[in-house]
This record gives C-alpha cells, sequence and structure tokens, in this order.
C-alpha cells in the first residue's frame, strides 16, 4: 500500500503515520476517524442502561485516488452531504471516503 517493501513492522506504523499527517498537511482534513457508537456516553448522563456488552465503533477513513485527474472529477461528481463536516471536508478535496463499522463483545471479569 505504501509502495516501501519494508517488513519491519515499526518502518510501517512509521509510514503509516507519515501518510495519515500528510493528509492534514495537504488537504487539511485526517487521514481517519474513530468513533465510539455504543455504549453511548450520553445515555450513562440521562440514566439509561445501554446494552455494555457489545462495543460499536464507526471507522471513516480516507483514500487519495492514485490515478491522475480521478481527484478532480471526484470533486465535481460527490456532492456533499451537509450532515457530517469531516466527510463533506473529505469529498470536496477530492477525496475517496471509506467507512466500517465494527461490533465487538465487551468481555468483563
Amino acid at each position: 500500500m505504501l509502495g516501501q517493501g519494508e517488513t519491519d513492522l515499526a518502518l510501517g506504523h512509521d509510514a503509516v503515520r507519515t501518510r495519515l499527517a500528510g493528509f492534514q498537511k495537504r488537504w487539511g482534513v485526517d487521514g481517519y476517524r474513530l468513533v465510539r457508537v455504543l455504549p453511548q456516553p450520553e445515555s450513562r448522563a440521562v440514566g439509561v442502561r445501554p446494552d455494555e456488552s457489545i462495543l460499536v465503533l464507526d471507522l471513516t477513513y480516507l483514500h487519495a485516488p492514485l490515478f491522475p485527474g480521478i481527484q478532480q472529477v471526484l470533486k465535481r461528481v460527490v456532492l456533499p452531504s451537509g450532515n457530517d463536516g469531516y466527510t463533506d471536508a473529505a469529498r470536496q478535496a477530492g477525496l475517496v471516503v471509506i467507512r466500517r463499522d465494527m461490533a465487538m463483545p465487551i468481555h468483563k471479569k
């Protein structure tokens, strides 16, 4: 993915960090966003007991198109939704927005 061909994990982690930092520098938006969906922190404040046995995360990460001209096409074709500033900023920059929801059980002792 990064084109380095390295096998040392530390070098790979550094390359990923550098690439993600480049998103902020180049397009003014972070390369990823991780949001906890469940259990909801607000529900604890109002006394509602959510199902705390499952953790649900919403991961959004960005991809810069590799082929010349695709980024300019995406800027013109993909319209911002207006309800999510992070994805709207990414779309206006011509980046591909990839979302993934993850659910996993929480093990308590």
